[in-house]
């Protein structure tokens, strides 16, 4: 199951670059290391599954500061 994610609690103006590759890296980009690993397992035992959990922030934006979390969670659903 992957249901890696981090937000920053500060204004999106007051976020830096670092932060917001951050919040990418680890919500969409972990995704992709988790099932890129665990693939090879079910590859070689011919079955597995793969679960990838988001947040409804993904299809409901609730504030315009979390639009880095809203975007990276997007991105699983989709």
């Amino acid at each position: 199951v992957n249901n890696a994610g981090i937000v920053w609690d500060l204004p999106i103006k007051e976020r830096t670059s670092e932060q917001w590759a951050s919040t990418v890296n680890t919500n969409l980009y972990g995704n992709y290391l988790c099932t890129k690993r665990v693939a090879r397992e079910m590859l070689k035992n011919r079955g597995g599954v793969v679960i990838n959990l988001a947040s409804t922030s993904g299809t409901d934006s609730f504030t315009p500061e979390s639009i880095d979390y809203d975007t990276t969670k997007a991105g699983i659903i989709t």
